[in-house]
């Protein structure tokens, strides 16, 4: 099968959505279809909502650009342009985000495949809350339309798929749930799996946090349940994937620490509560031992770096040498 996959993910893409959409492009390669990534795009200036943007932002109020109509419009027609270049018809129109299929017009099958609707999300994110009345009648009216006019509408759960349904009234029979699937570039083979749980070490509890969204994920609330183990006695690790806390220590005195990188730089040293460099390792968090409260590094678990409770700054590299 051809698919003509469109890849949008905002105006300014940001967070993890990109890799969401390239991994759906990777999945559905592996299973053997043939995948054409479309990127549409805003041909004319877009000055003039970003102004309109400013002006809600005096007052308080949020104005999302992309859920407006003549935004939606443009990327229908960009997708439009690209497809008649196909020298094959593509069997299925697949989009990351329903925006581009709200007024999308063309005889190919058409479904998008996302995790929310526009409704569903209002007031749930903090981008989300105090928006425009000018921004929810325009989100509105386009997810209304991509759910009207395409085929399939597919959400990643059981939530999004009854929002669909309940507050935008899409037809229950186009509408489906299909999860998204881990972001791995290759999954492990089953028996390694099995293998690796088996080598396991009982005597640590290690806990992996992923989540590009510190906030919004409650990165604070799993670094307190790590803490809570260890004042239990329970010897507790948690790695932290893809996020950039705001400090990573004892929370409540705003203790700020840092790791090694995967990209070593000597000449940067590190400030107390400081922005830490995406990419980082941990294992554990500062217990407020001070004056200093030494970490270790996870590879060859020698102190790595301290954390800084006290009046000077340690003179020891806070990079390990390993």
């Amino acid at each position: 099968m051809l698919i003509a996959f469109v890849n949008f993910t905002g105006l300014r893409p940001s967070g993890s959505w990109p890799e969401t959409a390239a991994s759906m492009v990777r999945g559905l390669k592996e299973l053997g279809h043939e995948v054409v990534v479309i990127e549409p795009s805003v041909s004319r200036s877009t000055l003039y909502l970003h102004a309109r943007k400013a002006m809600y932002k005096v007052v308080g109020q949020e104005f999302h650009a992309e859920r407006h109509q003549s935004i939606a419009k443009e990327l229908a027609l960009s997708v439009e342009k690209q497809l008649v270049s196909f020298q094959r018809t593509p069997d299925l129109i697949l989009s990351s985000s329903s925006l581009p299929m709200a007024y999308l017009r063309t005889s190919i099958p058409t479904a998008f495949w996302t995790d929310a609707t526009f409704s569903g999300m209002l007031g749930f994110y903090d981008e989300f809350s105090n928006l425009s009345s000018e921004t929810i009648a325009s989100g509105k009216e386009v997810e209304d339309l991509a759910l009207a006019r395409c085929d399939h509408a597919i959400y990643s759960s059981k939530w999004a798929a009854d929002s669909a349904i309940e507050q935008h009234r899409a037809d229950p029979a186009k509408v489906h749930v299909v999860p998204f699937g881990p972001n791995f570039a290759s999954a492990p083979a089953l028996e390694t799996v099995i293998d690796n749980i088996g080598k396991r070490d009982r005597q640590i509890c290690k806990m992996v946090f992923i989540g590009y969204d510190w906030d919004r994920k409650q990165g604070e609330l799993v670094v307190r349940v790590q803490q809570q183990l260890e004042r239990l006695g329970v010897p507790a690790e948690l790695y932290i994937i893809g996020s950039e806390p705001k400090c990573i220590g004892d929370l409540e005195k705003g203790h700020a620490c840092r790791s090694r990188t995967f990209e070593p730089d000597p000449g940067k040293r590190p400030l107390p509560g400081g922005p830490i460099d995406r990419g980082v390792l941990w294992n554990g968090v500062c217990r407020g031992l001070g004056p200093w409260c030494t970490q270790r590094c996870l590879r060859c678990w020698r102190s790595e770096f301290r954390c800084h409770t006290g009046p000077q700054w340690p003179a020891l590299p806070y990079r390990c040498v390993c």
